[in-house]
Protein backbone atom coordinates (compact mmCIF):
# COMPACT_ATOMS: atom_id res chain seq x y z
CA UNK A 1 0.00 0.00 0.00
CA UNK A 2 2.87 2.37 0.80
CA UNK A 3 4.42 1.65 -2.59
CA UNK A 4 1.17 2.57 -4.34
CA UNK A 5 0.92 5.85 -2.40
CA UNK A 6 4.55 6.75 -3.15
CA UNK A 7 4.17 5.89 -6.83
CA UNK A 8 1.02 8.02 -7.08
CA UNK A 9 2.82 11.02 -5.56
CA UNK A 10 5.77 10.61 -7.93
CA UNK A 11 3.49 10.38 -10.96
CA UNK A 12 1.48 13.45 -9.94
CA UNK A 13 4.63 15.53 -9.43
CA UNK A 14 6.21 14.33 -12.67
CA UNK A 15 3.10 14.97 -14.73
CA UNK A 16 2.57 18.44 -13.21
CA UNK A 17 6.14 19.50 -14.05
CA UNK A 18 6.23 18.03 -17.53
CA UNK A 19 2.70 18.51 -18.83
CA UNK A 20 3.20 21.89 -20.51
CA UNK A 21 6.27 20.87 -22.52
CA UNK A 22 5.08 17.49 -23.80
CA UNK A 23 3.79 16.74 -27.27
CA UNK A 24 0.46 14.96 -27.57
CA UNK A 25 2.36 11.81 -28.54
CA UNK A 26 4.41 11.93 -25.31
CA UNK A 27 1.29 12.59 -23.22
CA UNK A 28 -0.42 9.62 -24.84
CA UNK A 29 2.59 7.40 -24.11
CA UNK A 30 2.59 8.55 -20.46
CA UNK A 31 -1.12 7.73 -20.15
CA UNK A 32 -0.45 4.27 -21.58
CA UNK A 33 2.42 3.75 -19.14
CA UNK A 34 0.26 4.95 -16.25
CA UNK A 35 -2.46 2.48 -17.27
CA UNK A 36 0.10 -0.34 -17.29
CA UNK A 37 1.30 0.63 -13.82
CA UNK A 38 -2.26 0.82 -12.48
CA UNK A 39 -2.93 -2.67 -13.86
CA UNK A 40 0.13 -4.05 -12.05
CA UNK A 41 -0.87 -2.36 -8.81
CA UNK A 42 -4.31 -3.98 -8.81
CA UNK A 43 -2.87 -7.34 -7.77
CA UNK A 44 0.89 -7.53 -8.25
CA UNK A 45 1.16 -10.77 -6.28
CA UNK A 46 -0.93 -12.90 -8.66
CA UNK A 47 0.81 -14.28 -11.74
CA UNK A 48 0.55 -17.02 -14.33
CA UNK A 49 3.35 -18.95 -15.93
CA UNK A 50 4.44 -18.11 -19.45
CA UNK A 51 1.88 -19.03 -22.11
CA UNK A 52 -1.05 -18.87 -19.67
CA UNK A 53 -3.61 -16.04 -19.33
CA UNK A 54 -5.00 -14.57 -16.11
CA UNK A 55 -8.72 -14.06 -15.43
CA UNK A 56 -10.38 -13.76 -12.00
CA UNK A 57 -7.45 -15.27 -10.08
CA UNK A 58 -7.25 -18.28 -12.40
CA UNK A 59 -4.75 -19.05 -15.13
CA UNK A 60 -5.89 -20.50 -18.46
CA UNK A 61 -3.97 -22.33 -21.14
CA UNK A 62 -5.46 -22.27 -24.65
CA UNK A 63 -3.94 -25.09 -26.68
CA UNK A 64 -2.76 -24.94 -30.26
CA UNK A 65 -2.68 -28.74 -30.55
CA UNK A 66 -5.62 -31.15 -30.62
CA UNK A 67 -6.21 -34.05 -28.26
CA UNK A 68 -9.01 -36.40 -27.27
CA UNK A 69 -10.88 -35.32 -24.16
CA UNK A 70 -8.96 -37.87 -22.06
CA UNK A 71 -5.58 -36.83 -23.49
CA UNK A 72 -6.44 -33.18 -22.84
CA UNK A 73 -7.52 -33.92 -19.25
CA UNK A 74 -4.30 -35.88 -18.69
CA UNK A 75 -2.17 -33.07 -20.13
CA UNK A 76 -3.87 -30.46 -17.93
CA UNK A 77 -3.23 -32.64 -14.85
CA UNK A 78 0.50 -32.80 -15.74
CA UNK A 79 0.41 -28.99 -15.50
CA UNK A 80 -1.24 -29.16 -12.04
CA UNK A 81 -4.38 -27.87 -13.76
CA UNK A 82 -7.63 -29.35 -15.07
CA UNK A 83 -9.89 -29.00 -18.10
CA UNK A 84 -11.68 -25.71 -17.48
CA UNK A 85 -14.83 -25.61 -15.45
CA UNK A 86 -16.98 -22.64 -16.42
CA UNK A 87 -18.81 -21.07 -13.50
CA UNK A 88 -20.71 -18.15 -15.05
CA UNK A 89 -21.49 -16.14 -18.18
CA UNK A 90 -18.57 -13.73 -17.63
CA UNK A 91 -16.08 -16.59 -17.56
CA UNK A 92 -17.76 -18.25 -20.55
CA UNK A 93 -17.52 -15.01 -22.55
CA UNK A 94 -13.88 -14.44 -21.56
CA UNK A 95 -12.89 -17.98 -22.54
CA UNK A 96 -14.78 -17.62 -25.84
CA UNK A 97 -12.91 -14.40 -26.62
CA UNK A 98 -9.58 -16.22 -26.23
CA UNK A 99 -10.39 -19.48 -28.06
CA UNK A 100 -8.17 -20.63 -30.92
CA UNK A 101 -10.86 -23.00 -32.20
CA UNK A 102 -13.51 -25.35 -30.84
CA UNK A 103 -12.18 -26.77 -27.59
CA UNK A 104 -12.72 -29.25 -24.81
CA UNK A 105 -13.84 -28.00 -21.41
CA UNK A 106 -14.12 -30.16 -18.30
CA UNK A 107 -17.80 -31.13 -18.34
CA UNK A 108 -18.64 -34.83 -18.71
CA UNK A 109 -21.65 -37.09 -18.15
CA UNK A 110 -19.99 -40.47 -17.65
CA UNK A 111 -21.68 -40.87 -14.28
CA UNK A 112 -25.32 -41.84 -14.80
CA UNK A 113 -25.88 -39.26 -17.50
CA UNK A 114 -25.53 -36.33 -15.10
CA UNK A 115 -23.27 -33.54 -16.35
CA UNK A 116 -20.48 -32.82 -13.87
CA UNK A 117 -17.09 -31.07 -13.83
CA UNK A 118 -14.18 -33.50 -14.04
CA UNK A 119 -12.16 -31.27 -11.69
CA UNK A 120 -14.22 -31.85 -8.55
CA UNK A 121 -17.17 -33.99 -9.72
CA UNK A 122 -19.60 -31.17 -8.89
CA UNK A 123 -22.78 -30.80 -10.98
CA UNK A 124 -22.95 -27.95 -13.48
CA UNK A 125 -24.55 -24.88 -11.91
CA UNK A 126 -24.05 -22.87 -15.10
CA UNK A 127 -24.23 -24.11 -18.68
CA UNK A 128 -24.43 -22.61 -22.16
CA UNK A 129 -25.66 -25.48 -24.32
CA UNK A 130 -26.41 -24.83 -27.98
CA UNK A 131 -30.12 -25.26 -28.74
CA UNK A 132 -30.88 -29.00 -28.91
CA UNK A 133 -27.80 -29.98 -26.90
CA UNK A 134 -26.82 -32.08 -25.13
CA UNK A 135 -28.39 -34.68 -27.39
CA UNK A 136 -26.14 -37.72 -26.80
CA UNK A 137 -26.11 -38.41 -30.54
CA UNK A 138 -25.80 -42.11 -31.47
CA UNK A 139 -26.21 -43.27 -27.88
CA UNK A 140 -28.33 -46.15 -29.21
CA UNK A 141 -25.16 -47.50 -30.90
CA UNK A 142 -23.12 -47.40 -27.70
CA UNK A 143 -21.25 -44.33 -28.89
CA UNK A 144 -22.78 -41.68 -26.66
CA UNK A 145 -21.46 -38.15 -26.55
CA UNK A 146 -20.13 -37.86 -23.02
CA UNK A 147 -17.71 -34.92 -23.24
CA UNK A 148 -18.27 -31.19 -23.66
CA UNK A 149 -16.88 -28.98 -26.40
CA UNK A 150 -17.14 -25.17 -26.54
CA UNK A 151 -17.67 -23.65 -29.99
CA UNK A 152 -15.53 -20.87 -31.48
CA UNK A 153 -17.51 -20.24 -34.73
CA UNK A 154 -19.22 -16.83 -34.77
CA UNK A 155 -22.83 -18.04 -35.11
CA UNK A 156 -22.44 -20.38 -32.10
CA UNK A 157 -19.49 -18.78 -30.27
CA UNK A 158 -19.36 -19.83 -26.62
CA UNK A 159 -22.13 -22.40 -26.97
CA UNK A 160 -21.57 -25.94 -25.72
CA UNK A 161 -22.02 -29.25 -27.51
CA UNK A 162 -21.77 -32.81 -26.28
CA UNK A 163 -19.33 -34.77 -28.42
CA UNK A 164 -17.64 -38.16 -28.58
CA UNK A 165 -14.65 -38.01 -26.27
CA UNK A 166 -12.45 -39.67 -28.90
CA UNK A 167 -12.59 -36.63 -31.21
CA UNK A 168 -9.44 -34.55 -31.28
CA UNK A 169 -10.02 -30.84 -30.68
CA UNK A 170 -8.19 -28.03 -28.93
CA UNK A 171 -8.65 -27.64 -25.17
CA UNK A 172 -8.54 -25.17 -22.28
CA UNK A 173 -6.73 -25.93 -19.01
CA UNK A 174 -7.42 -23.93 -15.85
CA UNK A 175 -5.62 -23.55 -12.54
CA UNK A 176 -5.61 -21.25 -9.53
CA UNK A 177 -3.20 -18.36 -10.09
CA UNK A 178 0.06 -18.39 -8.16
CA UNK A 179 0.37 -15.85 -5.40
CA UNK A 180 3.82 -14.78 -4.35
CA UNK A 181 2.30 -13.90 -0.97
CA UNK A 182 1.44 -17.58 -0.41
CA UNK A 183 5.14 -18.43 -0.56
CA UNK A 184 6.15 -16.12 2.31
Amino acid sequence: MQAMFLLTIILVIASANADLCLTESKRSQMRTNLGDIEQLLQDPAVTCKSGWKLFNNHCYYFSDDKKTWFEAERYCRTQNAFLADVKDVAENNWITSNLKGNCWIGATNFDAGIWIWSYDYSPLTYSNWKTGEPNNHQNDKGQGENCCQMYKAIHVAGKWNDLWCSHKVKYVCKLHANSHCDQQ
